[in-house]
């Protein structure tokens, strides 16, 4: 044996080496084949925009009747993602999978009843699919009950129940601090509680929820409630409208830049009408 050998420790590593890279390797092929990608992968593919993927893993788990697919096969249809948009069979697959206790779907299916798109309207189908959604903790679905409960719209009137589900919500819900609110302020449906209300209001406002600051700077412009600042006021609604890009606080600024339009025209035309009698009048 030769004493000045060396063993080459770099050849051995690789020899080493090699068949777990082989592993990774085959690993990661098998994982991602069409054949065995995961329904993580489908909404990976369906985050990232790749929807041809997506709706080939979706379609293979809604076939095997796993609710979550079905809710985005129902989504894509709706959209018109990859696939032609198709009311129907959104609504079916949203149906499938409400039945098999999916939130998101069962919200899906209320708005469906309600709306009457693409399936007869029926509140009463309506407000038993919101109630399951609600009692499976989806936040939308519970604002959604509990503004049906309020308003009676879904025919079930019970504004003591709407607002005990706003009062549960609010600690971490800026939009059921808004319309807590609202409620008290305007007192509508509820006994008037300005101080309660502007409580509500402001939380909501603070915590950065768009709708509150619209109602916030309408009151604040328009005197109502608060004392009158009108640079606070259209401070609140600009931020609302420009920043958050929220359409009611748009429709508020809408109204109020018309309202003012009106009110030049109006003067305009009481000047020249008085500046016309003016000149009609005789000399002495």
């Amino acid at each position: 044996m030769n004493a000045n050998m060396k063993i080459d420790s770099t050849k051995i590593s690789l020899i080493i080496i090699s068949p777990l890279i082989i592993l990774v390797i085959v690993g990661i092929i098998y994982c991602t084949a069409p054949g065995r990608a995961t329904l993580a992968h489908g909404i990976e593919y369906y985050d990232s925009g790749n929807a041809r993927k997506a709706y080939e893993i979706f379609l293979r788990y809604a076939e095997k009747k796993e609710p979550i697919a079905m809710y985005y096969l129902g989504a894509m249809y709706y959209d018109g993602i990859h696939v032609s948009r198709d009311r129907k069979k959104a609504f079916f697959w949203f149906q499938e999978a409400a039945k098999r206790g999916e939130p998101r779907s069962q919200h899906n299916v209320s708005i469906f009843y309600f709306e009457g798109d693409g399936v007869l309207k029926d509140d009463g189908l309506s407000l038993t699919w919101l109630k399951r959604a609600a009692e499976n903790n989806l936040p939308a679905a519970q604002l959604d009950l509990s503004a049906s409960y309020i308003s009676g719209d879904l025919g079930e009137s019970n504004v003591k129940a709407g607002m005990e589900i706003l009062k549960k919500m609010a600690p971490e819900s800026s939009i059921a601090q808004a319309r807590l609110g609202t409620l008290y302020l305007e007192g509508k449906f509820c006994q008037q509680n300005i101080q309660r209300g502007l409580y509500f209001l402001s939380s909501a406002a603070k915590s950065g929820a768009p709708h509150a600051k619209a109602i916030l700077g309408h009151y604040f412009y328009e005197g109502k409630f608060l004392e009158k600042d009108l640079e606070l006021g259209k401070e609140l609604l600009l931020e609302a409208a420009i920043k958050d890009k929220d359409d009611f606080a748009f429709e508020l600024l809408k109204a109020i830049v018309e309202r003012h339009k009106k009110e030049r025209e109006d003067t305009q035309v009481k000047k020249e009408s008085e500046d016309t009698q003016v000149k009609k009048e005789p000399e002495k």
